[in-house]
């Protein structure tokens, strides 16, 4: 089967989110399938941008091929994101027939990092004659509602449901990283056609074989040295992520109790400055690293966190990667968000928090710290077995094939 996976923002593991794309056409080409993945050359969320010489550009990116097409380079949500994007789009939708003749896809996925790339794929597949999947990612217009505080009348929330609901209508399937993305989509009348869910997952060869960054790691060994218990974040730094509760957290908490939090994004240097004001000697700052070395220091840690602003967003379910990578870790998880497709309950691997509750973070800190390390290991081993028997890769692509073949 030729499959075209089109997502403007799509990584690898060496050069950054997103990493869905690439995992499942590794694992669709060991199948016997040919994928090739659409993106753009320049994305806010890759470690590593692989700068096209021209459009249309083929490379292999560690053993999947990728077609890049050229687009602006851009920092923050401003106007050089939207050139961006609208550079992608027209260009996705201007080149439908060379990319329809080039690769002669059976199936198109419209891996929606926003819905605009739509038309494009929509039409790849028109001439393609081929099936046309709409992959949700993101909950399209709320997630702008509910982030930037967009308002319903809003006209780009206007352009933006339309574009959800001409997607959906023009599909022949939708999937969705999301549990209950279906609901939230006939909520918008965009009833979604052949609806299946199939999460985000992990690849087990991924365990971590690179070593943590050296200065990251003599730190939590040096805590460890001093008797702390060591609570760990991992991960992007903007305000949605609930952090200034980590914050507040540790100047609440007991002495013993050490807060790491590792990562990038807007939100980092006002973190500093509270922990500064705040004088905190227990709550440390550390740089981000490509993800091989990042998630190689999450087994060094006594426990995880993950945490959420309340949102309506998440009551269709919750695709955060970095869960995943927790999970793998085999460490026991402090879960502040409330939604639906809770791994930590389903898999009994840590505790659910109410969020943005810094005394609550405390006292589950404390409740782990109260475990002995033989009982924290086996929480964290139940969450390691749980997504091993969920949310392997290369079973989600078989699913996702098996899908694709039944439509």
């Amino acid at each position: 089967m030729n499959i075209l996976i089109v997502n403007q923002y799509a990584g690898s593991p060496e050069l950054g989110m997103e990493f869905r794309p690439y995992y499942l056409a590794q694992e669709w080409g060991k199948m016997g399938n040919h994928p090739v993945v659409v993106t753009g050359d320049f994305s806010h969320l890759r470690q590593k941008n692989p700068r096209a010489i021209r459009d249309f550009e083929e490379k292999t990116v560690e053993g999947v091929r990728y077609c890049f097409l050229k687009t602006p380079a851009y920092a923050g949500n401003g106007l050089g994101r939207v050139k961006n994007v609208f550079a992608f789009c027209r260009k996705l939708y201007s080149g439908a027939a060379r990319l329809a003749k080039t690769y002669r896809p059976d199936v198109v996925i419209a891996s929606s990092t926003h819905p605009f790339d739509g038309r494009g794929a929509a039409r790849i597949a028109r001439i393609a004659k081929a099936k046309l999947i709409y992959e949700v990612h993101d909950l399209w217009p709320l997630s702008p509602m509910e982030l930037y505080g967009y308002k319903a009348g809003h006209p780009l929330i206007h352009l933006i449901r339309r574009e959800v609901r001409r997607l959906s209508r023009k599909s022949d399937g939708v999937v969705s990283i999301l549990e209950k993305a279906d609901l939230y989509l006939a909520s918008i009348g965009a009833s979604p056609k052949n609806y299946q869910h199939i999460p985000n997952g992990v690849d087990f060869r991924e365990e971590p074989e690179n070593l943590p960054p050296k200065k990251h790691q003599e730190l939590l060994e040096l805590l460890h040295s001093r008797g702390h218990f060591v609570l760990l974040y991992l991960g992007g730094f903007s305000a949605a992520n609930a952090l200034e509760d980590l914050v507040f957290a540790a100047a609440l908490a007991p002495p013993g109790i050490a807060f790491v939090l590792m990562g990038d994004g807007p939100y980092k240097n006002e973190l500093r400055s509270r922990a500064k004001k705040l004088r905190l000697d227990n709550l440390y700052f550390l740089d981000p690293a490509p993800k091989g070395e990042a998630t190689a220091l999450l087994p060094m840690a006594d426990a995880l966190y993950l945490g959420a602003k309340r949102s309506p967003l998440y009551q269709y379910g919750v695709g955060m990667n970095k869960l995943f990578d927790y999970l793998l870790s085999g460490r026991p998880i402090l879960y502040g968000v409330a939604g639906a497709g809770n791994l930590v309950e389903r898999s009994g691997c840590g505790l659910t928090l109410p969020p943005e509750d810094p005394r609550a973070i405390v006292e589950g800190a404390k409740a782990l710290l109260a475990l002995s390390p033989e009982e924290r290991a086996e929480l964290g081993k139940r969450g390691k077995d749980y997504v091993r028997d969920h949310h392997r890769y290369d079973r989600l692509a078989k699913e996702y094939i098996d899908y694709l073949t039944g439509l």
